[in-house]
């Protein structure tokens, strides 16, 4: 069988009763457990309390990434919304939202999140 989503001509493995292809179904997986997490941390930056999911990242609190990505996926890039789940779920003192912007900025600020004398808002075109 074909995959059911409009225009997917990946085809579905024999025991799939969805009708869904394997990238669709790996898809709509990821977006359920990133919807689980962001609502479980508050759904907001901890610095500027930016609130939309598209700029919303989830930061390590204490600069220790690594030590996570080494344990569960041999040092390599990333971790998957599950992992970081179960991490919220064991030590969420470890973890916290951030938008891209605060957290390049922490970057930037040696791991210290920054926080600007002044906020400055721009207009949208």
């Amino acid at each position: 069988d074909i995959c059911k989503i409009d225009g997917c001509k990946e085809k579905t493995y024999q025991n799939n009763k969805s009708g869904v292809c394997n990238k669709h179904i790996n898809g709509h997986y990821r977006k359920t457990l990133k919807s689980k997490l962001l609502e479980e941390m508050g759904s907001a930056c901890v610095c500027c309390d930016e609130r939309d999911p598209m700029f919303l990242q989830i930061d390590h609190v204490f600069n220790d990434g690594h030590k996570d990505r080494k344990k569960t996926r041999g040092g390599r890039s990333g971790l998957s919304y599950y992992q970081l789940l179960k991490i919220w779920n064991e030590t969420p003192e470890r973890l916290q939202l951030l938008c891209s912007n605060c957290n390049h900025a922490k970057a930037k600020n040696g791991g210290i999140i920054y926080r600007p004398k002044k906020f400055t808002r721009r207009k949208l075109r």
